[in-house]
């Protein structure tokens, strides 16, 4: 009997990113629209906006932690789940969602990249890789690199 995966990214993206966008709670640093979308710069990277995460662990020392304040201990049992994303893809996805002003970028098996408005899921544009025929990858996870110039 054949098993068909379905990956659903809500635990991925983080939960209080989509349940805080299910109840509209506006934070420091989600998206704007009146505002332009903000570069990543080194001193962002070094002072994520509350309501970011640039990278893995949100930060440089790796702490996970994040300065946002509207999920309590008194709110957590009324939350409910905003949105979910089915990636289509069957294999694992492991890397850590980036989100930069509301907007969330996550990467899938295959190195396929994602952007989405994390208020409600919709997705704004995906990157497919094009592989030569013939190729595929013995462990076909999510791994990608950011190159300095």
């Amino acid at each position: 009997m054949r098993f068909q995966r379905v990956s659903h990214l809500a635990f991925w993206l983080g939960l209080p990113i989509a349940l805080f966008a299910a109840h509209g709670v506006h934070a420091q640093g989600l998206h704007d629209e009146s505002t332009a979308y903000p570069t990543v710069t080194d001193e962002r990277l070094q002072h994520p906006g509350a309501g970011d995460w640039l990278m893995y662990r949100r930060t440089y020392d790796g702490s996970g932690f994040s300065p946002l304040r509207q999920i309590t201990a008194s709110n957590i049992g009324k939350l409910s789940l905003a949105w979910s994303l089915n990636t289509d893809m069957v294999e694992a996805h492991e890397t850590t969602p980036i989100v930069n002003h509301g907007r969330v970028f996550i990467t899938t098996p295959g190195n396929n990249v994602i952007a989405l408005d994390a208020k409600t899921g919709t997705q704004l544009w995906r990157y497919v890789k094009k592989y030569p025929e013939g190729l595929f990858q013995l462990h076909p996870t999510n791994q990608w690199s950011v190159r300095r110039a």
